[in-house]
């Protein structure tokens, strides 16, 4: 029985660790040497198999990986880039014309009036 609330206090552990780093939306290399020293924490300290150690191991060097920037451009970044443009709709020639032909002279003139303290 002690060994089930071990590995479930090691889980809640990991559980807290990355919600606690994407909800304080630390940056992604201090988040990733964050996990990468739980998980090192976790190979000292815990009693997990050598899969599962080397699951986690993959994983932190998985997010260690993608902080370096021409990496994960090309192969992150992009492929999910293209996809997500092919998803999204071309953009019709009345939009078009309409974003051209708008401008914000007459809304722009009014909020500098406003700040200025005319009105």
């Amino acid at each position: 029985m002690p060994e089930i609330i071990v590995d479930l206090f090691w889980l809640l552990a990991f559980i807290f660790i990355v919600l606690f780093v994407a909800y304080h939306r630390i940056n992604l290399m201090v988040s990733s040497l964050i996990i990468t020293t739980s998980t090192y924490l976790y190979t000292s300290f815990g009693d997990g198999n050598f899969i599962w150690n080397m699951t986690l191991w993959l994983i932190a060097g998985a997010l260690l990986t993608i902080n370096i920037v021409p990496i994960r451009r090309s192969r992150i970044s992009k492929p999910l880039l293209d996809i997500y443009r092919k998803m999204v709709p071309k953009m019709s020639s009345t939009e078009r014309e309409a974003l051209e032909a708008g401008n914000v002279g007459g809304t722009a003139n009014y909020f500098q009036v406003c700040q200025i303290g005319m009105f």
